[in-house]
């Protein structure tokens, strides 16, 4: 092949063992580094924004009208929460702790709280559903263990002969 190293092994082949392995060296050089950001080059000229507006023209991009520009939505005041429901939710959360004691003031408050944020003027209907739904899962299983141990309970108490004291009404 015309013009190809003689030193190089074939395309695609590596060269023999112990022989170094070639360079690939720097690439050539294209003229000057350019110059860091934001500093111009020595000899260029300054760049040309245009002439400054006029003394009580607005300015590129400003809105007309007085006062600083709005942006984004307007602030809307926070509605304030239910108490009954903030209730619901705490009792809720301490029927797992309190063997579904507070669990029942929980699905009472829950209801009343319901009621109250219904017609939208104070919030909290979140809390009210999640005290509704804390206070009815600690409940219910409470209730259904207290059914199971009132039954066996009556029926040990079936199944134990009374002694008989031998008088009869």
């Amino acid at each position: 092949m015309p013009g190809a190293d003689p030193n190089q092994p074939p395309y695609g082949q590596q060269p023999p063992y112990g022989q170094p392995q070639p360079g690939y060296g720097q690439p050539p050089g294209y003229g000057e580094p350019p110059p860091p950001y934001g500093q111009p080059q020595y000899g260029s000229p300054p760049p040309a924004y245009g002439a400054p507006p006029a003394y009580g023209a607005p300015a590129y991009g400003a809105p007309a009208g007085y006062g600083q520009p709005q942006y984004g939505y307007p602030v809307v005041p926070a509605q304030p929460s239910s108490g009954t429901a903030v209730v619901s939710l705490v009792c809720g959360i301490l029927g797992f702790f309190t063997c579904a004691l507070t669990s029942i003031v929980a699905v009472i408050t829950g209801h009343l709280a319901m009621r109250e944020t219904r017609s939208g003027q104070v919030g909290g209907r979140g809390m009210a559903v999640a005290g509704l739904v804390l206070g009815f899962l600690v409940l219910i299983p409470g209730l259904i263990m207290l059914v199971l141990l009132v039954m066996v309970w009556v029926g040990l108490l079936a199944s134990v002969p009374f002694a008989s004291t031998g008088s009869t009404y």
